[in-house]
């Protein structure tokens, strides 16, 4: 449409994105030793997105924004020293779905060759997990709470099949 372009995209990638976090706890005045771990993992996500932009000569300026998906993994323990004094754990494993904003530049470099650059930010949102010791406190619980948000900057070459075109079109 002239200078705009509207658009839909989808992707999928594998990840390996995460972060452990310990916390040491000394003990003293009562309060036996423990070390506390959280664990937050994405080993996947996807999008599905709309992009709309305008054209200046070869160059491409969007922004995005639409659908996110994701697998994650999480996990907390509590582990009191001695061991016999207490030894939480919680886990979660789920497939979550949440939302995903950005914007970018792409340039046509050869007939039907585009290079783009692109900020992404994914958020799947939050989730509880809650850790038990059954054995020594049955009737206890701990709940940890994670945020699943990523912030991506990505670099990418796309060939576009069809007619070839005397620049890159959009």
């Amino acid at each position: 449409m002239a200078n705009w372009l509207l658009g839909v995209e989808a992707d999928i990638q594998g990840a390996d994105i995460g972060r452990t976090s310990t916390v040491a706890f000394p003990g003293g005045g009562g309060i036996v030793p423990s070390v506390s771990t959280g664990r937050d993992h994405i080993g996947w996500f996807g999008t599905l997105r709309g992009r709309a932009g305008v054209t200046a000569g070869p160059a491409l300026f969007y922004a995005t924004g639409g659908l996110a998906y994701g697998g994650v993994r999480t996990s907390v323990t509590n582990v009191f020293t001695p061991v016999a004094s207490g030894n939480f754990v919680g886990s979660d494993s789920s497939t979550r779905v949440g939302w995903a904003a950005g914007a970018g530049v792409e340039w046509g470099f050869a007939p039907n060759w585009t290079v783009r650059g692109e900020y992404l930010h994914v958020d799947l949102g939050r989730s509880n997990v809650t850790m038990f010791d059954p054995v020594n406190f049955p009737t206890d619980s701990a709940t940890y709470r994670f945020n699943h948000v990523v912030d991506a900057v990505r670099v990418g070459v796309n060939y576009r099949f069809g007619p070839t075109a005397v620049v890159a079109k959009y």
